[in-house]
């Protein structure tokens, strides 16, 4: 992971900086009233980010429903990808869920999107099923993935699930 960036949870005045990284990140992207009501959610729901140089470079917003842990969103800047930050984030995220009591984690993909269909598969998702047709603008299906938390975890995600 890159030197100098600092892992928090998201505060309500961040909303506008993670609606701007949403809007270089996505195709759709969540809308600053949308950001804010997600990190105003109380725990164990969290956005967390994280920070460098002064601004908000990537970010993860996860939901754990009864047993599940939901990943709702994760995004790291165009200019700081391939650097290992979504992988930090997913395993913060995976390690959450382990303390909530989740027994698996859920999100979805575009399946067109093969560098965050990589990294998941890399740390331990497994395609669960498909909504064919799902995204409209470009058109794309979206998989749906899933990991067992009690899964032997993956040596890139790190051992955080033994």
């Amino acid at each position: 992971m890159s030197r100098g960036v600092f892992l928090r949870r998201a505060e309500p005045n961040d909303a506008a900086a993670v609606a701007a990284l949403e809007g270089v990140s996505s195709f759709h992207p969540w809308s600053e009233l949308q950001l804010g009501a997600e990190i105003a959610r109380p725990a164990p729901d969290a956005v967390l980010v994280l920070e460098g140089r002064g601004r908000i470079v990537a970010y993860a917003a996860f939901r754990v429903v009864l047993d599940e842990m939901h990943v709702m969103n994760l995004a790291v800047h165009p200019d700081a990808r391939r650097r290992g930050l979504g992988r930090f984030l997913l395993g913060i995220a995976l390690a959450h869920a382990v303390r909530a009591g989740a027994s698996r984690v859920l999100l979805e993909v575009r399946a067109g999107n093969a560098a965050a269909r990589a990294l998941y598969s890399e740390c331990g998702f497994v395609r669960l099923g498909e909504r064919r047709h799902y995204y409209l603008e470009p058109p794309d299906d979206a998989l749906v993935l899933v990991r067992e938390t009690c899964a032997v975890s993956t040596p890139r995600c790190g051992s955080i699930l033994n």
